[in-house]
């Protein structure tokens, strides 16, 4: 029988967290990779093609 709808449990709260935070520094990663991968030399649009991202977004980090 399915749990009544409510608060997370306590340990489904701390994977979320935790799969929360692994996603941050995944999200940094990334974006460190982008700007040297511009720094490097490549064009926006490969450097975008490359990390599955859209071109503008690789701008806007580019110019940060």
């Amino acid at each position: 029988m399915p749990r009544p709808r409510g608060e997370v449990p306590a340990e489904q709260l701390r994977e979320l967290r935790r799969a929360r935070t692994a996603s941050d520094r995944a999200q940094a990663r990334l974006r460190e990779a982008v700007v040297a991968a511009i720094e490097a030399g490549g064009s926006y649009t490969a450097v975008a093609e490359a990390a599955g991202l859209a071109k503008s977004t690789v701008q806007l980090w580019a110019k940060d």
